[in-house]
């Protein structure tokens, strides 16, 4: 299998040009095609993954509430962006830490989801993708020490407090 890279989506994959008109989403793009490989196509979280992406149309609303995508302007640090690098992952192309790191930039926040006309979950399948990416490109050990600390101190800062 190749790796995913930055050079491997680029943003004139994931333009709005080129708008076709489908029956299922008039005036957009028709869903997206996926093929799903092996390792994840019979589980559960491959069928709800694939239902995820053939949702998204592409029309990248979502981009304009994301807040990562404004402070950082990149389309791959975009909800659409991600979607194309989950999509590639799912489909069998080995992640890098460039895709960890895009998919580490979304806060989760699901604003894109409040705006999208396709009702494209975002959110689960960032899950889902974040969960697949992880066991591709481990974590170093001060990376995991670091993000266990975060989990455990932020939420309670009066544990930081004493």
């Amino acid at each position: 299998t190749s790796d995913v890279s930055t050079s491997d989506v680029s943003t004139s994959d994931v333009s709005t040009s080129d708008v076709s008109t489908s029956d299922a989403h008039p005036g957009l793009r028709p869903p997206m095609q996926t093929s799903l490989a092996d390792f994840i196509k019979d589980t559960a979280e491959g069928k709800e993954a694939g239902q995820i992406l053939r949702a998204c149309v592409h029309c990248g609303f979502c981009t304009a509430t994301c807040p990562t995508s404004q402070l950082v302007g990149d389309e791959l640090d975009g909800p659409r962006g991600r979607i194309y690098l989950i999509k590639q992952v799912l489909e069998g192309v080995r992640a890098t830490e460039t895709t960890r790191s895009h998919l580490d930039r979304c806060l989760t926040c699901r604003s894109c989801e409040t705006t999208c006309p396709s009702g494209v979950r975002y959110g689960r399948l960032a899950d889902i993708g974040r969960h697949v990416v992880e066991q591709q490109v481990p974590r170093t050990g001060s990376d995991r020490l670091l993000r266990w600390a975060l989990r455990t101190v932020l939420p309670r800062p009066d544990a930081v407090a004493r």
